[in-house]
């Protein structure tokens, strides 16, 4: 089945804008549903006017999905990742969830029903997201994307993280195109703990057609940095800082660093401080 079919609603208030509450609806022609590695990915867009811009949107990626129709809970933020994309002024912010939940179940006929509601941050701003509603059916198999490991490294230091120690060296690092609200690439790199084991990873984010190489990371639509643990800890999104570029990742290898402040929910920021050189197969 190449097309997601289905419905998918939320209720927003976003105080940057006005009127501050708007009624989402999913764009029938723009919904995906597909897996990426072991994450399922989630995708509604809704076209508000005739700018590549003027569109809103939400991007799930949900790990270890089983599809056998029982619901399960996830924490946005925490166990699941969250994006509400919104239209304001001229340009397009990306709004990261930072508390919340998604419930889910994914049956063997590739229906996959939920609901869903969150708080999300971008800097100081903040919107809310209330009464979401999914019912898509149908992996959009266009969008389907193998897992490629890509060669080179990424290391540097997470100190004052949640890392038992600082240091951080990417076991396995990878780029890739994404398919959601908008195309973006995504530039990973996963250091692995042992005893037990506990995969740590820097995530980088950067909208394709982007041309810049260096970003403020305070303000920055274009790209986002996130530092993850895949265990009780969750994701911590990039508050201030720099990512530079001196080759872009939709060269197929990119070369750059990371030198910022993460924060989770309100809790006390930390830094991550990476350079990477990572060659793919794009």
């Amino acid at each position: 089945m190449n097309q997601t079919t289905g419905r998918f609603t939320a209720k927003i208030n976003n105080p940057q804008v006005s009127p501050a509450e708007h009624a989402f609806q999913g764009d029938a022609d723009r919904m995906l549903l597909y897996f990426l590695d072991n994450e399922l990915r989630i995708s509604a867009t809704q076209k508000i006017g005739p700018d590549i811009n003027e569109v809103l949107g939400f991007d799930f990626a949900v790990p270890n999905i089983a599809a056998d129709g029982v619901e399960r809970t996830y924490s946005l933020g925490n166990q699941a990742r969250g994006t509400y994309w919104a239209h304001e002024k001229s340009g397009v912010t990306p709004y990261v969830a930072v508390t919340g939940t998604l419930r889910l179940s994914l049956d063997p006929q590739e229906r996959l029903v939920g609901t869903f509601d969150f708080s999300a941050t971008f800097g100081s701003k903040h919107v809310v997201i209330t009464q979401g509603a999914i019912e898509l059916e149908g992996f959009s198999t266009q969008a389907r994307t193998p897992q490629v490991t890509g060669t080179g490294y990424m290391r540097g230091s997470v100190p004052g993280g949640p890392m038992p120690a600082p240091e951080f060296d990417a076991t396995e690092v990878s780029i890739r195109k994404v398919a959601g609200t908008f195309t973006y690439w995504e530039v990973v790199g996963r250091h692995y703990e042992d005893l037990p084991r506990v995969q740590n990873l820097v995530l980088i984010v950067v909208r394709e057609g982007t041309t810049d190489k260096v970003f403020d990371l305070a303000t920055s639509t274009a790209v986002s940095v996130s530092f993850g643990r895949i265990d009780s800890f969750g994701f911590a999104h990039a508050i201030s800082g720099r990512l530079e570029f001196t080759a872009l990742p939709e060269t197929g290898h990119t070369v750059g660093s990371v030198d910022c402040l993460v924060q989770r929910n309100q809790e006390a920021p930390f830094a991550v401080k990476v350079v990477f050189d990572i060659t793919d197969s794009v």
